[in-house]
């Protein structure tokens, strides 16, 4: 009776209750973990990225400075306006450097 021949590339089976499984179920836990971030950064990402672009079209280009007043007003014409509503925020914090 002639031998048998090994496969390669053939994987052995793992104890559910071995040292192996428990670290192949961690890898595996962690891989999901890091996706689901990845996911929700780029979710979150896209969303900072709309919000800066509707105020960069939205800027003067003649004006150098702004007056905290007017940054106000522009803030809230973003908040009530079509900023919100667009792009679905519900609060904004930003921090303004006004010239007075």
């Amino acid at each position: 009776m002639p031998k048998e021949k090994k496969v390669k590339g053939r994987e052995k089976l793992i104890h559910p209750n071995s040292r192996k499984a428990l670290q192949l179920f961690k890898k595996a836990h962690r891989d999901e973990k890091l996706d689901k971030k990845k996911a929700e950064r780029s979710i979150s990402n896209a969303n900072e990225v709309m919000k800066l672009m509707w105020f960069k079209e939205h800027l003067d280009a003649s004006k150098k400075f702004y007056t905290h007043s007017e940054m106000v007003e522009f803030v809230e014409r973003f908040d009530f306006g079509v900023g919100l509503s667009a792009i679905g925020f519900f609060y904004l914090s930003i921090r303004i450097s006004a010239e007075f």
